[in-house]
């Protein structure tokens, strides 16, 4: 019974990562939204003051990436890829 409850667990952990790598959340898709065809890590900062969102920047621009939602420009300006 031990080994079943691994095994559920780690299918669990598995179809939630997945999830998690093709949808950024609420709060970034709102962030994202308004941001222009371009933008930089301030443009982002901007929005997420004004919206009272507390992620770091950093976090919200790692997982754009690895969605594929953006691409870098240079280190500080990016341009959407994905709508």
């Amino acid at each position: 019974m031990h080994q079943d409850i691994e095994n559920m667990i780690k299918l669990w952990g598995a179809k939630y990562n997945e999830e998690a790598d093709t949808a950024p959340n609420l709060t970034q898709r709102t962030v994202y939204s308004e941001l222009g065809e371009t933008f930089t890590r301030n443009d982002i900062y901007t929005i997420c003051m004004r919206q009272g969102i507390k992620t770091q920047i950093r976090r919200i621009v790692f997982d754009w990436k690895k969605q594929g939602f953006i691409e870098a420009i240079d280190k500080e300006t990016f341009k959407k890829i994905k709508r």
